[in-house]
Parts: C-alpha cells; sequence; structure tokens
C-alpha cells in the first residue's frame, strides 16, 4: 500500500509539471501595449486615417502647405480646399492653395482665397491696376484712385498689399455679373524662391472679418 501511494503522487507531480502555464493578460492603463491589429491611444488602426482626418503621424490635411521654399499656414477657422486651375490673361495658372473662409451672418457667399505662383508675373503698378480694373465705383470714379497700397518686409521676403471695395464687375474675358459691396485684399510676396500672389475676395463684412487672420498669413510666411 506506501509503495502504491507513492507512486501516485509521483504521476501527480509529473502531470503538474507539464501543464500549460496560465497567461494573465497585462493589466490595463495609459502605459498598456495595444493588442495585436489595434491601434495605441492617438493613433490610426491599420487601414483607417489619424484622428482629426490626418495621415498617420502627419499635420491636417492643408493645414500647412510648401511651395518652392516658402511655406503657408492656413489660419483658425478657414477651410483648405483642393487647389483649383484659373485662367490668367489667357493661361492656365494652377493654385498653389486655396481656402474658403465662412461668411458673416447677412453675407450672400463666403469669402476666397487663393494663393498662385507664376514666372513673369509683371511688377506690382501693373497687377494692381489689374486688380482695380475688377471693380467699379459708385459715381465712376477710378477704383486705382481708392485703393489702398502698402509694402512690407516678412523674413526675406518682401511684401506688396493691395485693398480695395466697391461693385465687383471682373475683367477681360471675366465679365461677371455685378456684385455691390465686394472687397480685395491681395498681396504680391517676392522672394528669392519666386513671386507668389495671395487675393482674398468676397462681400466686404466677410473678409473685413478675416483681414486679421489674413494679415497673420502674411506675417507667418517662412
Amino acid at each position: 500500500m506506501p509503495r502504491l501511494i507513492c507512486t501516485l503522487a509521483v504521476l501527480t507531480l509529473a502531470a503538474a509539471c507539464n501543464r500549460p502555464k496560465e497567461v494573465k493578460p497585462a493589466p490595463a492603463g495609459p502605459h498598456a501595449a495595444p493588442a495585436q491589429g489595434e491601434a495605441a491611444p492617438g493613433e490610426a488602426a491599420p487601414g483607417e486615417a489619424a484622428p482629426g482626418g490626418a495621415a498617420p503621424g502627419g499635420a491636417p490635411p492643408g493645414d500647412v502647405i510648401q511651395s518652392g521654399g516658402l511655406t503657408f499656414r492656413a489660419q483658425e477657422g478657414w477651410i483648405v480646399e483642393p487647389p483649383e486651375v484659373k485662367s490668367a490673361g489667357g493661361l492656365a495658372v494652377p493654385r498653389v492653395a486655396q481656402y474658403r473662409l465662412p461668411r458673416v451672418e447677412g453675407d450672400p457667399e463666403d469669402a476666397e482665397l487663393a494663393v498662385t505662383s507664376f514666372p513673369g508675373g509683371g511688377t506690382f503698378e501693373a497687377n494692381a491696376q489689374r486688380w482695380a480694373d475688377q471693380f467699379a465705383q459708385t459715381g465712376g470714379g477710378s477704383s486705382m484712385e481708392q485703393a489702398v497700397l502698402d509694402q512690407r518686409e516678412v523674413g526675406d521676403a518682401f511684401v506688396h498689399t493691395f485693398d480695395l471695395s466697391g461693385t465687383l464687375v471682373g475683367s477681360g474675358m471675366q465679365q461677371q455679373a455685378k456684385k455691390p459691396g465686394w472687397r480685395m485684399l491681395a498681396a504680391m510676396i517676392e522672394s528669392g524662391q519666386g513671386i507668389y500672389f495671395a487675393k482674398l475676395l468676397g462681400p466686404e463684412a466677410t473678409v473685413e472679418r478675416w483681414s486679421d487672420s489674413f494679415q497673420a498669413f502674411l506675417d507667418g510666411l517662412r
């Protein structure tokens, strides 16, 4: 009998040693590793966009746009849109960046800000005259005489600015229905990376709403 008891004890001990060990799950917490196929907090799961519409590891789409050696940064409240191709002087001009600036209450349309760059952009005076010709003034006065022109240095760039209100009529082949009470804020940016144009156009009250952020946009050029 004692021999039988000893034999049973040995067999029981051997079975216990060969049994697979139970693996306990790691405690949950802010530093716990994600399970296979799951995303860590704040990261995108496989095949999904990152939070906020950003590509994994990237900035929100269109938040920062680089062209040549210049960086354009969208301001708070601006809506980034895919850049279109517009015609200027009979030439197709692709836009570097394009933003929609939401209208204020009572205005019929949103404002639009477009950034373009093309060789042989002409002088600032010629462009200012071209922009002024897109407006008509009450009583038939000169739009160019009503325009406010200025200039300043921003980093290594020289920025010319243009400000005009009136009735938008378009110009040349781009004549359009008259839009009274519109305003344009424009800038010609001369830099070692080329010449760029930034033009904000829309109903007067809406453009005024975004005028400070437009200036911040210019001052933030890098």
